[in-house]
């Protein structure tokens, strides 16, 4: 057994670096304000901020402010999403067709032009559960051997 754990360390430590790439690119997909969140709020996860001292370098209330990482996280799940597929090969031709007037360039822009559709084709629900897979995540994961995030 204790043949494998390098081996093991090995899998899990390239699987980490590929999500924090991920998480990397998908920060480009949100908004200059979302982008300042995501910075404190990896600051608190660093434990080099407090909840409180986050909030006020926000300028919101504690409560405010968890309210805004809750929203944050989805979004950046969002992302993760989109990234996912966009990377993906082959890609799903439904995103191709969404895409063809894209410059290449994330933007919060585009992470809304191409979310929204596929909420509308494939009717899934805009709040994201935990536990629960949404048809979006499937569709936009679909044989891209990408898990989606969550």
């Amino acid at each position: 057994m204790a043949a494998y754990l390098p081996l093991v360390y090995t899998i899990v430590r390239r699987a980490l670096a590929g999500q924090r790439r991920q998480v990397g690119q998908a920060v480009a997909w949100l908004d200059p304000d979302d982008r300042v969140l995501w910075s404190l709020w990896w600051l608190e996860i660093g434990e080099e901020l407090s909840r409180s001292e986050l909030a006020a370098a926000f300028g919101v209330s504690v409560p405010h402010a968890g309210v805004r990482l809750q929203r944050l996280r989805g979004r950046l799940d969002q992302a993760r999403a989109l990234v996912a597929a966009i990377e993906a090969r082959p890609r799903c031709p439904w995103l191709d067709t969404v895409v063809a007037g894209w410059d290449g360039i994330p933007s919060p822009l585009w992470r809304k032009r191409i979310a929204r559709p596929a909420l509308r084709q494939h009717g899934a629900d805009t709040r994201p559960r935990r536990g629960h897979d949404t048809r979006r995540r499937r569709c936009l994961a679909r044989k891209h051997h990408a898990r989606p995030p969550g």
